[in-house]
């Protein structure tokens, strides 16, 4: 793999190895997370070549040797040294290196496999892209620093996979640029590896940001709507684009992933934007704009400030198209959360009055129906083209969400539907965030083994156990029932209440699901890197931001029975210790992973329920891929050497 630039397609490699079918499969399921991660490039699988060898980045009188990586010089993995004689080694079957290349197994690698090896798997060796220049419209994206920037600016879909735009992006897709090349050369980077460096990224990127694990569908920057290619659209994806909804930790507080965030970061639950000449821009006078939406009347409204008109129906302004950011809707999160999206549904009457469900409408003689907004909106979420059926009074009618219409089952009269936001103004929103959240009814108080003494309204704490109570032992034997060689420095309770709220709540949400049976639970682990873990203890677990463990089994968080296949994953940038997590997960009713998975699939192939989550094995499970973080409560973190 190392001699064919760093991947292989999988029946290129299966053949070059001499394997059956079945001893494919197997290698597959082994490998796969381990030695080796899977992308896309078109249709095919690729494998990648996956290695933990890293480069010693120590001053040479501040590392004694025992670090356990290289020592190497940095400009010749990039071939680029003219130092003559230069003071860092070039040799890599020295004592020292050779017995490290040893350790991985990797003594049977040239200088030129070796540094394809580093290069893709090594974070220190690529120059970063600038995320901010990817981000918004102008010359300069959003970055600040602009021209004096050292960071790559050029189209980062370009070069970690393939941009969907193609000819008509505005950002470069070419490293010949004088700016970008003059970066590379003061990077070191060697002539020949620019040549090939987009193979490189693409390579890298596989291996480390599994936030763009398939090319084509794929978030795209804050400003710009992502339309993924039929080709690529997963059948079981029926969630909205990440980029297009509004982040719930940012607007009540603040969030931990920053600039990372796959979500969009703004002030309000709503942002109206018009598609102009150089993408989406906020439109002005925000809070009217959706005022005049909230307004169910209001299908082709007339904006007075601007005078100028603004179409719901066609959702365009001009001749320019309309597109509304918002936060989830209400229905998807516990009670509790705040600033999430109350959406109304509306039928229209003979008299071309619109009413809500389950409400009184217009007339009295008119009978409620026994279904109201929230039932309408749930049904929604969970398949757009579902038929709801409902009575109001003595009278039978479906609901065909495909085709927003109401239909009398005895008349054959259909009625129009439609789906509106409740106002929130700036006021309403400050007000919101002001005041103290309310736990949810009917829940559990805090857990009588937390202490109740540090457990914060907002946020977390990480309570220290007591290395002889039954409650350490318990993790601690857990954790050692696999993982034997390795000492833990200490176990950490995450008391986080919000998290253990969400968690009840999603529980009982499964269960009713269940038919009031009890949800499956397990404690499973998930190694990680130590950089992550106050995102994990605030947020929870995003595989978009924390990292996945291929995607073997779907795209999601996962976890695994035994702390010893975690442990592969662990990795320290922060602090000189492992972290891993035992976390508590809502496994439910499990099925058979996929690679193109989203979502679990449905249990019946024609429509929903759906499976809680995915594994690698229905009969004997070890590992388990969680697509909705509210699954899931991080409740212990092991720090380990």
């Amino acid at each position: 793999m190392c001699s064919a630039g760093g991947s292989l397609g999988v029946g290129q490699l299966c053949r070059s190895l001499g394997l059956s079918s079945s001893q494919a499969k197997h290698f597959m399921a082994q490998e796969v997370g381990k030695s080796v991660m899977l992308r896309m490039e078109g249709e095919e699988q690729m494998l990648v070549a996956r290695s933990a060898l890293r480069v010693c980045t120590n001053k040479m009188w501040e590392c004694q040797g025992d670090c356990g990586k290289l020592h190497l010089c940095h400009y010749h993995v990039l071939d680029s040294c003219t130092r003559t004689p230069c003071s860092f080694s070039h040799d890599i079957t020295s004592g020292q290196n050779l017995t490290v290349l040893e350790r991985y197994q990797l003594q049977v690698l040239d200088i030129e496999e070796l540094r394809r090896l580093l290069l893709q798997n090594d974070p220190t060796f690529l120059p970063e892209i600038c995320k901010h220049y990817n981000c918004a419209n102008g010359p300069y994206g959003a970055c600040t620093f602009q021209a004096d920037c050292q960071k790559l600016h050029i189209c980062k879909y370009f070069l970690e996979g393939e941009c969907r735009y193609q000819t008509r992006c505005k950002r470069p897709h070419h490293l010949q640029g004088p700016d970008t090349l003059s970066k590379l050369k003061k990077w070191g980077m060697g002539d020949r590896w620019i040549l090939s460096l987009q193979q490189i990224y693409r390579n890298a990127c596989a291996l480390r940001d599994f936030r763009l694990p398939v090319p084509k569908q794929r978030p795209m920057p804050v400003g710009r709507k992502a339309v993924p290619s039929a080709a690529c659209a997963d059948q079981f994806s029926n969630t909205p684009d990440q980029s297009e909804e509004i982040c719930l930790y940012y607007i009540r507080k603040n969030c931990i992933f920053k600039d990372k965030c796959m979500k969009d970061h703004y002030h309000l639950p709503y942002r109206w934007q018009a598609l102009r000449a150089n993408g989406w821009e906020d439109m002005d006078d925000m809070e009217s704009v959706e005022e005049a939406y909230c307004n169910i009347s209001n299908g082709y409204h007339l904006f007075k400030p601007w005078a100028l008109d603004l179409n719901f129906d066609t959702m365009t302004y001009k001749s320019c198209r309309l597109r509304r950011l918002s936060t989830p809707s209400s229905t998807s999160k516990p009670p509790h959360y705040i600033l999430t999206t109350d959406w109304l549904w509306y039928w229209k009457d003979e008299f071309n009055r619109w009413n809500e469900y389950g409400k009184q409408g217009g007339s009295t003689a008119q009978a409620v129906s026994d279904i109201c907004s929230s039932n309408v909106e749930k049904a929604f979420l969970l398949d757009k083209n579902a038929t709801i059926n409902f009575k109001a009074g003595s009278q039978t009618y479906e609901l065909r969400l495909k085709d927003m219409v109401q239909k009398n089952l005895e008349s054959g009269t259909e009625r129009k539907v439609c789906r509106r936001p409740k106002f929130v103004s700036k006021e309403d929103v400050k007000s919101k965030k002001s005041g103290k959240s309310k736990s949810p009814p009917d829940t559990e108080p805090i857990p009588s083994h937390w202490d109740s003494a540090q457990t914060p309204d907002l946020g977390f704490k990480l309570v220290t156990l007591d290395p002889t109570s039954s409650e350490h032992n318990k993790v601690k034997d857990l954790f050692h029932s696999t993982l034997r060689t390795v000492s833990i420095l200490s176990i950490e309770r995450i008391q986080n209440l919000s998290l253990w709220e969400v968690f009840l709540w999603q529980r009982e949400q499964m269960k009713k699901q269940n038919g009031g049976k009890d949800v499956e639970e397990r404690q499973l682990f998930h190694g990680t890197s130590d950089s992550h873990i106050d995102a994990i203890c605030q947020q929870n677990f995003d595989w978009r931001i924390c990292g996945a463990h291929g995607t073997m089994y779907g795209k999601g968080s996962y976890f695994a029975r035994d702390a010893s296949y975690s442990h592969t994953y662990t990795n320290y940038r922060v602090s000189q210790s492992r972290v891993m997590f035992l976390a508590r997960v809502l496994v439910g009713e499990f099925t058979a992973g996929n690679p193109s998975y989203l979502r679990p699939p449905p249990k019946n192939p024609r429509h929903p329920p759906f499976y809680d989550s995915c594994v690698n094995s229905v009969s004997c499970p070890s590992i388990f891929v969680i697509f909705e973080k509210h699954q899931i409560y991080p409740e212990y973190l092991i720090k380990y050497l």
